[in-house]
């Protein structure tokens, strides 16, 4: 796949050189929609292969102009009963971490839906464990590499949203709030994560879009598609004020061609200068944007669980 992200400017110090709009939705793009609809994971902890697709869809859709009845439309099943037991932090219905089914769209790739369709029974909640893994000999859809964005930066993830796809991110989603969602923007008061905070994600969900109108607190909201059917939240959408639900502790997408910028290392000797910036009503500060540059991936554990709940060391 010989070509470049020519959306994006990967270049150190280029982050915040380009202005985006106040807001983005990738269900809206000039009249266009390049997310498909919305899953239901039903009573299995597969929430990890639905955030996982939602980005690697979204990234694919955009990278090659797929749009509407032509997005993509890839198979959680393959992720959850053919690609598990190849990795430790997979677990099919018993949850699993963002990192290796990233790191399997990149190894093996995915089919489309129909070559393994989601095994949900009528009711919505029973999903049946298939008695045997197939579609190996589909055709798979792959993606180049994967990138982790720093704990709480909106900007990253506004950029990231508005020139390349959805992103894959875990939240703390298993409380009364979140199973009630109605409508609205959801607020609470896990904002600031904190080492003890990284055991509360339980829940992965796909960042879709963006919107910088502040409430009294200064702060905009992201567009989120959860994997709890249609008849759930906003027709199965959420909007979640920024870093609330401790949404930007661990955020993770996809790039559909190879990085072919300069990667950097930085040590830091002391002599750092930050400058700072506001996004979205949020404080940044970096000393360097390294937009493209790999940085090492989590080692958080995995979610776990029927909506996937706590992390495990």
């Amino acid at each position: 796949m010989a070509a470049t992200l020519a959306l994006l400017s990967l270049v150190p110090g280029m982050a915040a050189a380009v202005d985006l709009p106040s807001s983005f939705d990738l269900r809206d793009v000039d009249g266009r929609s390049y997310i498909g609809a919305v899953r239901n994971q039903g009573q299995c902890g597969s929430c990890y292969s639905f955030s996982t697709l939602a980005a690697a869809e979204s990234t694919l859709n955009r990278f090659h102009q797929l749009a509407d009845g032509r997005a993509l439309d890839l198979s959680e099943s393959f992720i959850v009963w053919n690609l598990s037991p190849y990795y430790d932090n997979m677990a099919g219905c018993n949850g699993g971490n963002l990192e290796d089914p990233m790191t399997a769209m990149i190894e093996y790739g995915v089919p489309l839906e129909r070559y393994f369709p989601y095994p949900i029974e009528k009711d919505g909640r029973t999903v049946r464990e298939p008695s045997n893994v197939r579609a190996w000999n589909a055709p798979r859809y792959r993606l180049a590499d994967w990138y982790a964005i720093p704990i709480n930066d909106v900007e990253t993830t506004r950029r990231v949203l508005h020139s390349v796809g959805a992103v894959a991110i875990a939240v703390y989603a298993g409380r009364d709030d979140w199973f009630h969602y109605t409508g609205g923007v959801l607020e609470d008061a896990y904002s600031i994560p904190t080492l003890e905070d990284y055991a509360k994600l339980d829940h992965a969900i796909a960042l879709v879009g963006y919107d910088d109108e502040p409430e009294q607190d200064g702060l905009g909201h992201w567009i989120a598609r959860n994997s709890w059917d249609g008849d759930w939240g906003d027709n199965g959408y959420l909007r979640l004020r920024y870093t609330h639900s401790l949404a930007n502790t661990y955020g993770l997408y996809f790039s559909a061609a190879p990085w072919s910028g300069e990667n950097l290392h930085i040590e830091n000797n002391g002599a750092i200068e930050a400058a700072s910036w506001r996004a979205g009503g949020t404080l940044n500060a970096h000393g360097l944007d390294l937009w493209g540059a790999h940085p090492p991936a989590c080692s958080m554990g995995a979610i776990s669980g029927p909506i996937c709940p706590p992390w495990r060391n």
